[in-house]
Order: structure tokens, then C-alpha cells, then sequence
């Protein structure tokens, strides 16, 4: 699998274009740094950021030259909030503050703002998805990821028994919260553990499917094979339609709320969660009407 880096993620924006600014870095394990991102939302590794500092395309770093290495370091007239350590997040604050709404992190928080902000520079408001004022992702990137596979999400949802405006709206919601050109599927290329692929579904979820035969697979498929299938558009859409399966089966034993919200709620939260969330409420008022309306349910 090819690694992804700055130069094959998609953005409008180059740093080859004008001198560009980190504004989140996200960290793995203590001492190994994952991920620069850049106010134009390209993602670099620390080999690619060595390389544009060099070449003096990033605001505020330079480079030190010490006895065991060479090290990036922030421009002394910064301010606190725009030094690098300032902006280091963990991979795990990353991915609850994108999936939890209650999770508070102010570097995140602040990155999530800034996306909005390019965004906007990008589209004009009518063309944008708002959650809390704040734009998430344009009309026209969820139509072109999910017209190739409609047919797929109402193919699913009908093998499934679960309403196919619901499994859709799901899935806009995940790619909408999933940050810029699927962050998440980096982060679990490189070994961090989290959800991947436009279902935004963990290895370890998968496995569950697979045990209890909501989703077909030999029960020794290898992770790097599964990972395959998570980061396939059409069969992220299997894995989320056998998830949502599972969780109203799960919640129909346990007695617990089956309502839109609830399992909306759930698909992020956990199966067990018993309120609705925020989140849950978004997605059945916002995002099922967004997903009629593009895909045509």
C-alpha cells in the first residue's frame, strides 16, 4: 500500500503555492511525532517537514543542528498558542475530540475552527455542511465520494433490514467528523490505533463482525488484509450496515433505546450507550435530510 504524504493527499492548496503555517500536530507514542498538519490541510510526515523548512515554505521554524540530529524548532518571536508544543495533540485526543462532541481539547478545537475558516474560503456558504456553525465538509465532496456507491449503501441497507437514509446519513456524518482527506486513515496506516475508512470502523469492531457473522470474512483474515477492505469505499459501507445490524439486534435483547437517534447515537458512542447524543440528533435532523436530497433515498 502506498503511503500517503503530502504529495498524494488531496488539497487545493500547495505549499509550493505560498508559505503555509502548522496548525495541529498529532503524536503517536511519547518521543514519535505522527503528523504535521498545515493551515491548507496537507498532511506532512517529519522527513517532509524537514524538507519545507529547509526550503522556507512553513511560517515560524526553522532547523538547529545539534550533536544527535537535526530538530525543528519554533521561531522565538511565536506566540505561545503558535509554538509546536503548544499545538501537539495525541492521537487519541485527535480522535475523541472528532467523534466526541463533549471531548474538550483547545489545540483541536482550534484546528477543527481553522477548517471551517478554509473551507469557507473555499465554497460559499450554500455549497457547505454546518454542524454548530461551524462548516464541515462541502455538498460536493460527499457527492462525489458517495454517488459511486449509492447503489451499494441501498444494496446494504436492504441485506441489513435498516433504513438505507439512515446507514447514508451515518456515513456523511463519519466523513464530515473524520477531518481533512480522511486524517484517520493516515493515523491507522501508520499504526495508530483508530477507526479508518469512510465507516470510520476499528480493526477490533471489524473482528466482532465478523465473529458474531454479521459481515462474511475468515476469522484469520490478517490485519493488513482487513485493513484493505476498511479503507474500500464499498465494503466500508458493508461494515457500517452490519455494525448498525448488530447494534439494534445488541440493543433489542439489552431493552435498551431503539430510536434513530439512539442507534445514530450508538454508531459512535458505543452499542451500549444508552442517551442520545448531540451528535445522534445531528446526524437524523441534518444529515438525513443531506443524504435524500445528494444520493437520491
Amino acid at each position: 500500500m502506498q503511503k500517503k504524504t503530502a504529495s498524494n493527499w488531496k488539497t487545493k492548496t500547495t505549499l509550493r503555492q505560498r508559505q503555509a503555517k502548522i496548525i495541529l500536530v498529532v503524536k503517536n507514542r511519547p518521543g514519535k511525532t505522527t503528523a504535521f498538519i498545515t493551515d491548507s490541510f496537507e498532511i506532512l510526515s517529519l522527513e517532509e517537514l524537514f524538507k519545507y523548512v529547509r526550503k522556507g515554505l512553513l511560517q515560524g521554524l526553522h532547523l538547529v543542528e545539534t550533536s544527535d540530529g537535526t530538530h525543528v524548532r519554533s521561531d522565538r518571536n511565536l506566540s505561545t498558542f503558535d509554538n509546536l508544543s503548544s499545538l501537539l495533540v495525541p492521537a487519541g485526543s485527535l480522535s475523541k475530540r472528532l467523534t466526541n462532541a463533549s471531548f474538550k481539547d483547545k489545540a483541536v478545537y482550534n484546528f477543527i475552527k481553522a477548517r471551517g475558516r478554509f473551507l469557507e474560503l473555499e465554497f460559499s456558504k450554500d455549497e457547505l455542511i454546518y454542524i454548530d456553525r461551524t462548516a464541515y465538509i462541502s455538498k460536493d465532496e460527499v457527492s462525489q465520494r458517495f454517488m459511486p456507491i449509492t447503489s451499494e449503501i441501498k444494496r446494504a441497507a436492504k441485506q441489513q433490514n435498516i433504513e438505507s437514509s439512515l446507514l447514508a446519513a451515518i456515513l456523511v456524518d463519519e466523513l464530515a467528523e473524520s477531518g481533512p482527506d480522511d486524517l484517520f486513515d493516515l493515523l491507522g496506516y501508520l499504526g495508530v490505533n483508530t477507526t479508518v475508512g469512510l465507516a470510520q470502523v476499528k480493526l477490533t469492531t471489524a473482528r466482532l463482525l465478523i465473529k458474531n457473522g454479521y459481515y462474511q470474512a475468515s476469522s484469520t483474515i490478517t490485519d493488513q488484509k482487513l485493513y484493505g477492505l476498511l479503507t474500500d469505499d464499498h465494503e466500508a459501507v458493508k461494515f457500517a450496515a452490519a455494525y448498525i445490524r448488530f447494534t439494534i439486534d445488541h440493543r433489542t435483547r439489552r431493552k435498551l433505546g431503539l430510536t434513530p437517534e439512539h442507534i445514530a447515537t450508538a454508531y459512535s458512542r458505543g452499542f451500549n450507550h444508552s442517551e442520545v447524543s448531540a451528535r445522534g440528533t445531528t446526524i437524523i435532523k441534518v444529515f438525513v435530510p443531506v443524504a435524500k436530497e445528494l444520493l437520491n433515498l
